[in-house]
């Protein structure tokens, strides 16, 4: 790593501070949206919980039971595994682009010293980087023994792969080849627009597409461009249902398929 790189510090004691990005802005909500129109296809609950009902008789090529009740069932981030764990004191901090944990506050570089310290000055030992604070949150949580806690699955849409992977980098719960579809979200809110989800802004704010960020999406309407064609897989889906008729499962599947775009 290089050592010559400005940091960027959470050190309150720090004159420079990292602002939080506001997702909730009017022009970021936009540019959120855009990305969900983009990417997320509608909602199959209803289909998913069908087929949860099923057991057994899930039709063959539709899934596996417990693929399925895995999506029903999401697991905390480890991030957030973290937080409730950690004590006072323990942070996950960035530095030239890389994050690390500490129980000292954010560190810093003394090119005279040749060595991390604390800012009180204490030298440090080099910390391990991690590409991602999820990731140095999953190898504390490891360990120190402690596993993710649960939460409820409300809804499930349709994802592209592109979304499906950005999901999963944030700990959410993406199953795939379920009822004939590549992706689906087991998403964990339900009673708001997916823009609001907290986790949609993170993933725009980690693309670098929010207003001034390198990546900008506000100058232009990106809502068709590589627009996921989830619609082009239910031609398949439907042709292996119909050919099930005398299963009443697939017939209670297909009035539970999404209509076309």
């Amino acid at each position: 790593m290089r050592r010559d790189a400005m940091e960027q510090s959470t050190n309150p004691n720090q004159k420079t501070k990292q602002m939080k990005t506001d997702y909730h802005s009017t022009v970021n909500q936009r540019i959120i949206g855009q990305l969900v129109q983009r990417e997320v296809g509608p909602c199959v609950s209803t289909l998913v919980s069908e087929l949860a009902n099923m057991g057994d008789a899930i039709p063959e090529g539709l899934g596996d039971y417990d693929s399925i009740m895995e999506l029903c069932t999401a697991r905390d981030s480890w991030e957030d595994t973290f937080r409730d764990n950690c004590k006072s004191g323990d942070g996950i901090y960035e530095y030239d682009g890389e994050f690390y944990f500490s129980d000292h506050g954010a560190l810093t570089w003394n090119e005279e010293e040749d060595t991390w310290q604390t800012g009180g000055g204490t030298g440090m030992e080099e910390p391990e980087m991690h590409d991602s604070r999820e990731e140095v949150a999953k190898v504390w949580c490891e360990k120190e023994g402690i596993e993710q806690g649960e939460r409820e699955v409300y809804e499930h849409w349709i994802v592209s792969r592109f979304l499906a992977d950005k999901l999963r980098e944030q700990g959410e719960t993406v199953g795939e080849d379920i009822a004939g579809f590549d992706y689906i979200w087991g998403r964990c809110t339900s009673g708001q627009a997916i823009l609001l989800d907290h986790v949609m802004g993170a993933i725009a704010d980690s693309m670098g597409i929010l207003e001034g960020q390198e990546n900008d999406w506000s100058a232009a309407d990106r809502r068709e461009r590589a627009r996921y064609e989830w619609w082009a897989q239910l031609p398949a889906i439907r042709s292996f249902l119909e050919n099930e008729t005398d299963k009443p499962s697939a017939q209670r599947l297909l009035a539970n398929l999404p209509a076309n775009q």
